[in-house]
């Protein structure tokens, strides 16, 4: 979860976004509920908030008729890095108290950061949270199949990275692949190679 800001504009703190016009995704979508949930911590339901639709973010930022927007994705992004071409930008922070009641007993929610020296400007990683992406197959798949793709994405990190522009962090820690931020049950398939890994030291 990113929110982005103008580098040199007013807005230093999660505060003062509900005063200001504010871009947070399309009603009902991914990234609206996300905020909303960041919101509702701060203590600002959905009525209270200067929600604006924007078709051009990087524009709508950088000419001053939004304070911030924000995204749920991974990085590098190329929204951010256009809008980072137009105007200097950086991160909102979301730590401390704030993310530790976010987080809280809400398992597919994790620490995270914008990552340093991604975006021009930024030479220090921005604390945030995130959301673990899961991979969906259904129940009835055949184990051996699911065994398989597990294993060849696993064993293809690098040349997966090199190819996929938001890499979103998928390959980036062991945690990020199993365990307590899966929002469902893990297919038995992907289980039985994660069993392997786990034997041989490797997870």
């Amino acid at each position: 979860f990113t929110i982005v800001i103008r580098a040199d504009g007013d807005i230093t703190s999660l505060e003062q976004l509900k005063l200001a016009p504010i871009d947070m995704g399309l009603k009902s979508s991914g990234t609206r509920q996300t905020a909303l949930a960041l919101f509702n911590i701060l203590g600002a339901k959905e009525q209270d908030l200067d929600l604006k639709s924007m078709a051009n973010l990087p524009d709508a930022l950088c000419s001053k008729q939004i304070d911030a927007f924000a995204l749920v994705m991974g990085h590098p992004n190329r929204i951010v890095l256009d809008t980072a071409k137009r105007c200097a930008v950086s991160f909102l922070p979301i730590d401390g108290a704030t993310r530790d009641q976010l987080l809280k007993g809400v398992k597919y929610y994790q620490r995270s950061q914008v990552p340093a020296r991604i975006y021009p400007g930024n030479l220090k990683a921005t604390p945030t949270f995130a959301i673990a992406a899961t991979l969906v197959t259904n129940a009835s798949m055949p184990e051996a199949s699911v065994y398989r793709l597990t294993k060849a994405m696993l064993t293809q990190q690098t040349k997966f990275n090199e190819q996929t522009y938001g890499y979103a962090n998928m390959f980036h820690r062991a945690r990020n692949k199993t365990g307590p931020v899966l929002s469902i049950e893990q297919h038995p398939g992907a289980a039985k190679y994660f069993d392997e890994l786990k034997a041989a030291g490797k997870l």
